[in-house]
């Protein structure tokens, strides 16, 4: 078995199913009611002979972001990932973990293959669950999503449409009309009137008989 999804085998399956996360490859994600994805992934990043590094990639995918995606690009796409996160992140190697920065990288987690990455592996697990976790099974709730677009401490570079405004006409779009959405898209289009975000929005509202 590749070190790799040996590590992921004993030390964040278990964890990440307790959680309520599915597996598929290195990808976990835990759906809300909605259809909206919560996303930990592991992405295999090659270092040299007997070493194994690894980013882990954070996002949460909302299932308007993929019509997004379906509607501007060439075609749904194959399989949702991280890569389509409307919220987007990833995780810092841990300050407990000795090999960090070895390779000048803070985001890469290494291991050497002659240790199984049971180290790794166990550090990795207890920074997940220490918080991470928690905030990815919050920020799948749309609500909570939408809370922490409208806090200005959010750090926007988290949120992958841009400005603020934008990204709030993507999550509300599906609510259907509403004065803040039609005073987000006044804002936007007084800027741009051709504004790609804001006439989506509103050809779906219209598709939905809204205004």
């Amino acid at each position: 078995m590749n070190p790799l999804d040996e590590m992921l085998k004993n030390h964040l399956t278990p964890m990440l199913a307790a959680s309520g996360f599915a597996k598929r490859g290195r990808t976990y994600s835990l759906a809300a009611p909605n259809g909206d994805l919560a996303i930990v992934d592991f992405q295999s990043w090659r270092l040299h002979v007997g070493a194994v590094g690894f980013f882990v990639n954070l996002a949460i995918v909302p299932t308007v972001m993929v019509e997004w995606l379906r509607r501007n690009e060439s075609g749904p796409p194959e399989k949702i990932n991280d890569a389509q996160g409307f919220w987007r992140d990833r995780l810092l190697v841990s300050e407990e973990y000795e090999p960090a920065g070895e390779f000048g990288r803070e985001q890469l987690w290494e291991f050497k293959e002659i240790d199984s990455g049971d180290a790794c592996g166990a550090i990795l697990a207890r920074v997940l669950e220490r918080g991470v976790l928690s905030t990815l099974t919050w920020l799948v709730d749309r609500s909570n999503l939408l809370a922490a677009v409208r806090d200005p401490l959010t750090d926007p570079t988290l949120i992958k449409v841009r400005p603020r405004e934008r990204a709030l006409i993507v999550l509300l779009v599906d609510e259907g009309p509403s004065d803040e959405l039609e005073t987000l898209l006044r804002q936007v289009e007084q800027k741009d009137p051709d504004d790609i975000v804001a006439t989506w929005a509103r050809q779906r509202l219209a598709e939905k008989g809204g205004r």
